[in-house]
């Protein structure tokens, strides 16, 4: 009787087997979920000659964007003072690991205006954007956000 029990275990865990690693497939083979990443931060700075300016720097990344291999930037600058957004330059840049398997990191890309987005193309992972945005009343720029 013992052995006719060892018998159907055996039996049962080489029916399971099969059925665990088609399940273990059809979980792994799931594409990744989209994701954003927001943020916004406080740049305050006395332009000469104007009153003091609060400006808020907004930064956004997606990956994947567009494409499965497809990624953004963005960076945004505005404030109620007009050093917030005349002349201003916005800028962004990224790191990421290629489709190809190499790390790549780009150079900046900027606008002079208020916002500035950039696509980038051949990503698989590990997407980290960069953005910056220089203020000509100051002569200054934000930090480096990530």
């Amino acid at each position: 009787m013992a052995r006719n029990r060892s018998r159907k275990r055996r039996v049962a865990a080489t029916l399971l087997t099969p059925v665990a690693a088609f399940v273990g497939l059809g979980l792994a083979a799931e594409p990744a979920a989209a994701a954003t990443t927001t943020a916004s931060y406080k740049f305050e700075f006395f332009p000469a000659g104007l009153p003091f300016a609060s400006c808020t720097i907004s930064i956004q990344a997606d990956f994947p964007y567009g494409a499965p291999d497809g990624g953004r930037a963005i960076t945004t600058t505005s404030g109620s003072s007009s050093a917030c957004t005349t002349g201003v330059t916005t800028l962004t840049g990224a790191e990421y690991r290629a489709t190809s398997g190499e790390f790549v990191t780009t150079p900046y890309t900027s606008t002079y205006g208020t916002s500035h987005s950039q696509t980038y193309t051949g990503v698989a992972r590990d997407f980290q954007t960069y953005h910056q945005v220089y203020f000509p009343a100051c002569g200054c720029a934000t930090q480096v956000y990530v």
